[in-house]
């Protein structure tokens, strides 16, 4: 996911899916078919519209233009999952994403597709380059 966020790629529903299975555990909902394959009104999700109210806070946010106007139907189902989880994991990460992926060309050149440093390395290595390495309780004994 990290190499996608800061590659800018399209990012596909099974992708999402298995990320919030990460973060949240494969019990989330919106970590299987379940919700896909099984009626809305089987799902909990009838009555909801294309938004979603941000976790922690009040805050309504459109994930279409117009969306909290727009019901959940059979039809969209998979578009609202879709809409539901890149914000929720992506939404968050966006302009610190941006900012890197920026700086990062403006250091090594080329474009979002074409950056060698972007395109050459892993997603750990990419996100150890992002976040750093974290340090263990051994590495600072050791320093002592």
């Amino acid at each position: 996911f990290i190499h996608q966020v800061a590659r800018d790629d399209t990012v596909e529903l099974e992708e999402l899916q298995k990320q919030i299975a990460e973060s949240e555990g494969s019990h989330d909902f919106r970590a299987s078919r379940m919700l896909l394959d099984r009626n809305i009104s089987e799902t909990g999700i009838k009555g909801m519209t294309l938004s979603r109210t941000v976790t922690g806070t009040a805050l309504e946010v459109d994930l279409v233009p117009g969306g909290r106007n727009i019901p959940v139907s059979e039809d969209n189902k998979a578009d609202w999952l879709k809409l539901h989880l890149k914000h929720k994991l992506y939404g968050a990460m966006c302009k610190a994403a941006d900012a890197f992926r920026e700086g990062v060309l403006d250091v090594f050149g080329g474009s979002r597709r074409t950056c060698p440093l972007l395109v050459l390395l892993t997603p750990t290595e990419l996100a150890r380059l992002w976040a750093g390495s974290p340090i263990s309780d051994e590495a600072v004994r050791r320093w002592q």
